[in-house]
């Protein structure tokens, strides 16, 4: 989801929202922000509490992050199709008469043959054996937690724990595909350096 910018210097040049010609545009990454957050910063508001350098770095590492995951799903059976990093292609979505959410979906691809089954991802839907029709392509959103985080997405599902992932996610299937379809979210721990993933059906 970046550019040849660096991942700090590309944060602020896409600004989580903005307004032109009386119509909001919200990144599909910002979501879950607090709404009067994103009004300042559509307005062009100065930064009263600017990130601070640990935020940036934080930011950059997970970015630099993304791609380690790709290739790990790669390698275990995914077939996928990731971001080109250096042009991302764009979704927009029209969420309303005047608001509209773009933004740049991380991967899409395929569930490995042993994951269709519904076995791999058993845990992580709470007995559910909901699953993509074999070969469907599905938006993969691939995010990195700490511990921490990572431990409450595993025990609690993304719904419950990140459900600003779940919205993203879901925006981004409505602008490849036009319809909702199920979704995929990646989660690398990066104190463990494990992955896991999580399928979210299209119904929820």
């Amino acid at each position: 989801m970046t550019t040849m910018l660096n991942p700090a210097e590309n944060a602020y040049r896409r600004p989580a929202a903005r307004l032109e010609d009386g119509r909001l545009e919200v990144r599909a990454s910002a979501l879950g922000r607090c709404r009067r957050a994103l009004w300042y910063t559509a307005t062009s508001h100065p930064i009263s509490n600017p990130p601070a350098p640990e935020s940036l770095t934080v930011l950059e590492a997970g970015n630099a992050l993304e791609p380690v995951v790709v290739r790990a799903m790669q390698r275990a059976g995914w077939t996928l199709q990731p971001v080109d990093r250096d042009a991302p292609a764009s979704i927009s979505v029209e969420a309303g008469p005047s608001l509209t959410v773009t933004g740049h979906p991380d991967a899409i691809g395929s569930l490995p043959p042993q994951g269709r089954t519904g076995v791999a991802v058993e845990r992580l839907l709470f007995g559910s054996h909901e699953t993509t029709e074999d070969g469907d392509d599905v938006v993969i959103e691939i995010k990195t937690r700490g511990p921490e985080a990572f431990k409450r997405w595993r025990t609690l599902g993304a719904e419950r724990s990140h459900p600003d992932a779940v919205a993203q996610a879901a925006c981004y299937t409505l602008g490849l595909f036009a319809e909702f379809r199920n979704a995929v979210i990646a989660t690398l721990d990066t104190g463990a350096r494990q992955w896991d993933y999580e399928l979210l059906p299209a119904a929820r």
